[in-house]
């Protein structure tokens, strides 16, 4: 299984709403997966921030839509599971968050 990522906005800012959009390669045979379409869990780097996520918007098809609002600046291992033909696949991403100039 082939994932992608975008951001919206494409630089996450500290205390602001990122969608973050995951396109599947194929979403065909795609299954939810323990009730849902997709499980993100978001990790700071220092281990201080767990956030886990259900998707915010899909249809079953791509992309399959996160919101989150990343609580300091650092940079975020994104984990998200999608389970596909009956077997979970996980796939990782870095998301580097900043604060907005004061």
């Amino acid at each position: 299984m082939t994932v992608s990522l975008d951001s919206i906005p494409a630089q996450a800012v500290v205390g602001n709403r990122t969608q973050l959009r995951f396109t599947i390669d194929n979403v065909e045979g795609l299954q939810q997966y323990l009730g849902a379409w997709g499980h993100m869990l978001a990790v700071s780097e220092d281990l201080i921030d767990m956030m886990h996520e259900h998707p915010a918007r899909t249809d079953g098809g791509a992309p399959v839509e996160f919101e989150v609002v990343f609580p300091r600046e650092q940079t975020y291992r994104i984990w998200v599971q999608f389970q596909k033909r009956n077997v979970v696949n996980t796939v990782r991403f870095d998301v580097p968050v900043r604060r907005l100039p004061d």
